[in-house]
């Protein structure tokens, strides 16, 4: 069952300020991407294959969406799943790099700002 959107905008603004840049239009389908106990750690944009791509951290997975005119699509890695995750970060952009048993996703562009909270 996906999140209403009443508990979507709650923890949205619990977040505070971050950076929802060319990720607006997926962001109207994240409450219908996230289960109705999920909750939201975190949100961000970034870059992966030349893409900007909407960036959610929840407490039970993360979850990677890009839309482009009629298609949505989503990347997930269960948290269970992550060995790891690295970040580095420039003078206004970072890369953060999700790491699991047999693959490593690789999201540039992802303003400071985000990375290092």
């Amino acid at each position: 069952m996906p999140q209403s959107k009443e508990k979507f905008d709650e923890q949205v603004k619990a977040l505070g300020k971050f950076s929802k840049f060319y990720a607006k239009k997926e962001m109207k389908h994240l409450p219908e991407i996230l289960r109705a106990e999920e909750k939201v750690c975190a949100i961000t944009s970034g870059q992966y294959n030349s893409h900007n791509w909407l960036i959610t951290v929840t407490d039970q997975r993360l979850i990677f969406l890009y839309k482009f005119l009629w298609s949505l699509k989503q990347i997930e890695f269960p948290i269970s799943k992550i060995s790891a995750i690295g970040h580095n970060t420039g003078l206004l952009f970072g890369t953060i790099v999700a790491t699991t048993a047999s693959d490593e996703e690789k999201f540039n562009m992802i303003p400071k700002m985000d990375v290092v909270r």
